[in-house]
């Protein structure tokens, strides 16, 4: 316990600051955990599948590209934040000077390079399993899973930290959006682990997949869920990610509220789905955790698994709902 409580003060004071300030320290810190998360995952393909010998080393660094030219497709062209909302009349339009032809052409561009990065570098690891005597098909799928999972996952993840402000702050002026995105996010993963896991040992009677993770009861995933939900939508007002405007009138501040906490209790639930798929790939290659970077907690995918596809989850529905109000 005394390691484990060591280890994540350590881990507080290294990755706080650096999703605080952004920039370079934090592209520095995702850059790390990509590569760390990826040579785990392919090393405990290796253990089953030997001829992934060299390819254990090859595809991180691939993932470490992938996750670098995401980065750089988020914060080339025009800004993430594409819209100007005046919350006192509650009018939304697109910024002046933001969208011009140029801008746009050079978000296309980066997006292309990582599309084509991504499927070149499948294209490689398949290639070379070809002239690997004794490896089979699924090499190639370890290869491919591990590029997708701690290359393109964790790249929309981290790329919460490059979403432009909506407007200046009152409450954090010096913290980036994506700074408060974070902790909204991290407050919904961390909030749902904590009740699923009381309320489900409590109240639990229906395992929710007993193969995969015994301990965990369906009554304790819903609870987590909904409460998730609910402190996941304070969050999102209280780091003012969202505000209500009382020009829109009761109705609409109330659905907008309601449709907050929906994209909270999708976060809280694609969280949930990322700590399960974390625990089936370690039942099924019999492993108990997936490396000790971190002393008491595990490795880099032990430790960030819910975060990670929570994150990813969050920075779709931004981009999502951000063309749904450009439509309009």
């Amino acid at each position: 316990m005394k390691k484990r409580v060591i280890t994540g003060i350590v881990l507080g004071v290294v990755t706080i600051p650096c999703v605080y300030f952004g920039g370079i320290p934090f592209l520095i810190l995702a850059l790390f955990l990509a590569g760390i998360g990826a040579y785990e995952m392919m090393h405990m393909f290796y253990r089953s599948y030997p001829t992934l010998k060299r390819l254990q080393y090859i595809v991180p660094v691939m993932c470490v590209v992938i996750v670098f030219l995401m980065y750089l497709a988020a914060t080339h062209g025009f800004g993430s934040n594409i819209l100007s909302i005046d919350f006192a009349s509650g009018e939304v339009a697109v910024n002046d000077g933001e969208m011009t032809f140029e801008a746009i052409r050079t978000k296309l561009l980066f997006n292309f390079w990582v599309l084509t990065s991504f499927a070149m570098f499948i294209a490689v690891c398949f290639a070379y399993t070809l002239f690997i005597k004794g490896s089979g098909a699924k090499d190639m799928m370890a290869c491919a899973t591990t590029l997708c999972y701690c290359g393109v996952i964790m790249g929309l993840a981290a790329s919460i930290e490059y979403l432009e402000p909506v407007s200046a702050s009152p409450l954090l002026p010096r913290a980036p959006f994506g700074g408060r995105s974070f902790a909204y996010v991290f407050l919904i993963v961390t909030t749902t682990d904590i009740f699923a896991y009381l309320i489900g040992r409590k109240i639990g009677k229906h395992k929710l997949c007993p193969e995969i993770s015994p301990n965990k009861s369906v009554e304790g995933a819903i609870a987590g869920g909904l409460l998730g939900g609910i402190l996941g939508t304070a969050g999102a007002f209280l780091f003012q990610l969202v505000y209500l405007v009382p020009e829109w009138g009761v109705f609409n501040n109330i659905l907008l509220i309601l449709a907050v906490f929906i994209v909270s209790i999708i976060i809280s639930i694609m969280g949930q789905f990322g700590d399960l798929i974390a625990s089936k790939f370690k039942r099924s290659y019999e492993i108990k955790d997936y490396g000790n970077v971190f002393p008491g907690h595990g490795g880099v995918l032990d430790r960030f698994d819910s975060l990670m596809m929570a994150g990813a989850t969050f920075y779709i529905l931004v981009q999502f709902i951000q063309l749904i109000l450009l439509g309009a």
